[in-house]
């Protein structure tokens, strides 16, 4: 299964990591460290999956104060990354 990722875990930012599930088995979504906004981040992040036709996905996402438009542009960035040709890990 493919993954990808974006973000950082410093303030103000989140880390998104989306991966590949087999098909039809639909969106899993967990947030943590959302506190009272992780309604509004599932929304932004289901949101992008959408635009990206993404219906079989596993996302994890750790918000650590980061606005809506940084939750998304983190989202759009590893969904692009899942969906382009993969890559070499240089970590």
């Amino acid at each position: 299964m493919r993954r990808a990722t974006a973000g950082t875990l410093e303030s103000m930012d989140c880390m998104v990591v989306v991966e590949e599930a087999p098909s039809g088995s639909g969106v899993s979504l967990t947030v943590s460290g959302g506190g009272r906004f992780q309604s509004a981040i599932d929304r932004t992040v289901r949101q992008v999956l959408t635009d990206f036709g993404l219906t079989d996905a596993i996302v994890h996402v750790q918000d650590h104060g980061a606005w809506d438009v940084v939750v998304a542009a983190r989202a759009e960035t590893a969904c692009a990354r899942l969906s382009g040709p993969e890559e070499e890990e240089t970590e």
